[in-house]
C-alpha cells in the first residue's frame, strides 16, 4: 500500500520546469487548508516543513452509543503531525471526503488538479493516540500517511496523483463496530486524475482510483454463522474486506469565464475478499454545473442516475444520485459552506444489499475578532438500508436518521499556539428502537505548531 506513495515521490525527479495558471474551484477551496506559518522555520532549498502537535481532553456521556444504560468516561487524544510541501507554500491540501462505506472511497468527488506552479509535492503524516480513563480496552492508536503530486505540462495537460494510507476504526454502534468491539481497519486510497485542455473552453478529465479495505476482526466473543458472517450482540454481521476499482470520465465546457457545464460517467467495480456473492458493479451518469460567479459565491452541483448490478440473483438497484457544494462569503469575517450528496453505499450488515445514503452538512464560520473565531456545524444523514437484516433471530428492514450539532470557539493565542472549546451532539433515530441513541462530547483542544 505505502509503496504507491514512494512511487509518487520518485516520479517528481523526472517532471520539472514551466509555469501554468489555473483557477481554483469551490471543491478545491474546501479540500485545502490554509496555514499561516512563517516560511523561515524549517524552510530550506525551496521546501516547506511544518511540525505540530495537539492535545485534546474531553468527556462523553455515552461511550458505546447505547439507547439505555449509558456509559460515561473521560478521554484524551495526542495528535503529532508532520507536513512537507515542495516547492514551499503556505497552502495545505487535505482530503476530507473519505469513508469506508462508500464505493471507491470518496463521498464527494475530488477536485480538478490546480497549482500556480509547474509542479507541487506534498507528504504528510499524522497520529491520533486516544486514551480513556476507565475503559482502557477502547484505547486506540490511529494514523494516516498522505501524499500528493501535481504536474502541469505544456499544451494544457495536468496530472494529479494522490495516495492515503490510514489505520482507523468505525464508530462504536455503526456498521460492524458493536458494543465493546472497536472495529479497526486499514485502508489505502490511490487516486489519479489526468486533465487536458482541448480548447480554451473545453476540457477533458479522466480518473482512476483503487480503494483497499481490510478489517481487524475480533471473533473472541462472537459466534460464526457461515463463511463470511458472524453473530455478535444479537446482530448478524459480515466480513467487509474489499477492493474497489473506480474509473471516471468528464467533459467540461465553459459557457462563461466563470461557469462551466459538464457531463460525467463513473464506473466502479466492488470486490469483496471473503465472499464473491457480495460483489457488485456500479455505473453512474451525471450532468452538472461548476461556477465561480463572484469572489463571494463558488460551488458545483451534479445530478444523475446510478445503476448497481449485484452478483448472484439479487435485483439490480436504480436510483437518483446527487452531489454538490456551495461556498458563500458574506463578508471578510463570515463564511457559509453547504455540502449535499445522495449515493449508494455499502451496507456493512449481513442481509442488506446496499445503503441509500443522503448526506447534508452546513458550516457557519465567523471571525469575531483577530484572535477569536466561532464555528457552527450542522449535519444530517439518512441511511435507508435495502434488504433485511437478522437481529434477535428475526428479519428486519432498517432506516436510520443521523443528526449532528457542533458549535466551537477557537482562540489563536499566538502565531504558534491555539485553543478550541467544542460541544458535539450526536443523535440517531432508527425504525428499530434498539439502534437509537444520543451522545454528547465536551472537549478542549490545545494546538501548537513550529
Amino acid at each position: 500500500m505505502i509503496n504507491r506513495i514512494a512511487l509518487t515521490l520518485l516520479i517528481l525527479i523526472y517532471l520539472l520546469p514551466l509555469n501554468v495558471n489555473a483557477e481554483k474551484t469551490a471543491k478545491q477551496m474546501e479540500e485545502e487548508e490554509v496555514t499561516e506559518i512563517s516560511g523561515e522555520i524549517f524552510e530550506k532549498g525551496g521546501g516547506y516543513l511544518h511540525a505540530g502537535i495537539s492535545v485534546e481532553g474531553g468527556h462523553t456521556d455515552n461511550l458505546f452509543n447505547e439507547r439505555d444504560n449509558k456509559t460515561e468516561d473521560y478521554y484524551y487524544t495526542i495528535s503529532p503531525e508532520l507536513w512537507l510541501m515542495f516547492p514551499g507554500s503556505g497552502k495545505r491540501w487535505s482530503n476530507l471526503f473519505i469513508s469506508s462505506r462508500t464505493p471507491a472511497g470518496y463521498t464527494l468527488t475530488r477536485s480538478n488538479p490546480s497549482t500556480l506552479r509547474q509542479y507541487q509535492l506534498q507528504l504528510s503524516g499524522r497520529a491520533d493516540l486516544i486514551r480513556y480513563q476507565e475503559h482502557e480496552d477502547q484505547n486506540t492508536d490511529n494514523y494516516s500517511i498522505q501524499g500528493r503530486f501535481l504536474y502541469n505540462a505544456k499544451g494544457g495537460l495536468s496530472i494529479d496523483l494522490a495516495d492515503e494510507y490510514k489505520s482507523n476504526f468505525d464508530p462504536i454502534g455503526l456498521g460492524t463496530a458493536t458494543l465493546y468491539n472497536v472495529n479497526k481497519y486499514q485502508s489505502n486510497l490511490f487516486d489519479a486524475i489526468v486533465t487536458y485542455d482541448v480548447t480554451e473552453k473545453t476540457k477533458l478529465r479522466l480518473g482512476y482510483s483503487n480503494f483497499a479495505l481490510v478489517y481487524d476482526y475480533d471473533y473472541d466473543d462472537s459466534q460464526r454463522l457461515g463463511y463470511n458472517i458472524f453473530y455478535y450482540d444479537n446482530l448478524a454481521l459480515q466480513s467487509n474486506d474489499r477492493n474497489d476499482n473506480g474509473y471516471s470520465g468528464y467533459v467540461f465546457h465553459a459557457i462563461t469565464p466563470k461557469t462551466s457545464l459538464f457531463a460525467n460517467i463513473d464506473y466502479i467495480d466492488i470486490a469483496y475478499e471473503q465472499d464473491s456473492t457480495l460483489d457488485s458493479t456500479e455505473f453512474d451518469t451525471y450532468g452538472g454545473i461548476d461556477w465561480k460567479i463572484t469572489m463571494k459565491t463558488t460551488g458545483y452541483l451534479k445530478a444523475g442516475y446510478g445503476v448497481r448490478n449485484f452478483s448472484g440473483d439479487r435485483d439490480k438497484a436504480e436510483n437518483f444520485i446527487l452531489e454538490g457544494m456551495l461556498t458563500y462569503i458574506f463578508s471578510p469575517k463570515v463564511t457559509i459552506r453547504l455540502n449535499v450528496s445522495q449515493r449508494m453505499d455499502e451496507s456493512q450488515i449481513a442481509g442488506m444489499d446496499y445503503t441509500m445514503t443522503l448526506d447534508l452538512e452546513g458550516l457557519y464560520q465567523h471571525q469575531l475578532t483577530d484572535k477569536l473565531a466561532f464555528n457552527f456545524m450542522l449535519g444530517y444523514a439518512n441511511l435507508d438500508y435495502e434488504g433485511r437484516m437478522l437481529y434477535n433471530e428475526a428479519l428486519y428492514e432498517r432506516d436510520d436518521d443521523h443528526y449532528r450539532i457542533r458549535p466551537s470557539l477557537y482562540y489563536q493565542a499566538t502565531d504558534w499556539l491555539g485553543f478550541e472549546l467544542a460541544y458535539d451532539h450526536l443523535n440517531r433515530d432508527s425504525n428499530i428502537p434498539d439502534f437509537a441513541f444520543e451522545t454528547n462530547y465536551y472537549s478542549l483542544r490545545i494546538s501548537a505548531s513550529l
